[in-house]
């Protein structure tokens, strides 16, 4: 019995050992973490923006007639200004996440940022994938006199495992920043509850 007595001696005496926090230092340390993980889907949306952008500059279709080239580029322009959306919502958002605010606003933005970068994930992904298969078909369109039946094949079988593999890099991503965002839109909540 003695030596069971000591150990809870122990066990006291440790538990002056580690901190308490209190709800604000909680808050003020999940507020920092979000912020933070803002700041890192702004930056990898940044940095994909200019990869997309020196990817087309230094690709382009040859070959293509006047009407494709001019679909291409219209498609083009478009999806930069999509993307300029995006990243300006992922600036907007990680200026309010980064403000002071209460639990409740913190926990609305955390909401916002999460569906905003789910809707980029899937247009990226959506648009690659359209991409993909217009590359496909303009090849076909602009080389009649071969018989096309492989490249449809090929088609068939590496756009979808392509599009995985992108998906898998994205969830790789985008998913650990928006799994961690949940973590703390968790505890927020349980702050809120309490």
């Amino acid at each position: 019995m003695d030596e069971l007595d000591k150990l809870k001696n122990s066990w006291k005496k440790e538990e002056n050992v580690y901190p308490k926090f209190s709800e604000t230092d909680i808050y003020a340390m999940l507020h920092k973490k979000s912020s933070s993980e803002v700041k890192w889907i702004l930056i990898i949306s940044l940095i994909e923006f200019a990869l997309w952008g020196s990817f087309s500059l230094l690709t382009s279709i040859t070959g293509a007639d006047y009407s494709q080239a001019l679909f291409l580029d219209v498609i083009d322009y478009l999806h930069y200004v999509v993307l300029v959306v995006f990243i300006v919502a992922f600036y907007f958002n990680f200026r309010k996440i980064s403000s002071q605010q209460p639990v409740r606003k913190l926990m609305q933005n955390i909401i916002r940022v999460r569906r905003i970068v789910k809707a980029y994930v899937f247009y990226m992904i959506g648009m690659i994938t359209f991409g993909l298969i217009c590359g496909v078909i303009m090849y076909d369109d602009n080389n009649p006199q071969e018989s096309n039946t492989p490249i449809y094949i090929v088609a068939f079988v590496f756009i979808p495992l392509l599009v995985l593999i992108i998906a898998l890099v994205y969830n790789s991503l985008y998913g650990r920043l928006l799994k961690k965002l949940n973590n703390n839109y968790i505890e927020l909540k349980k702050i809120k509850d309490q």
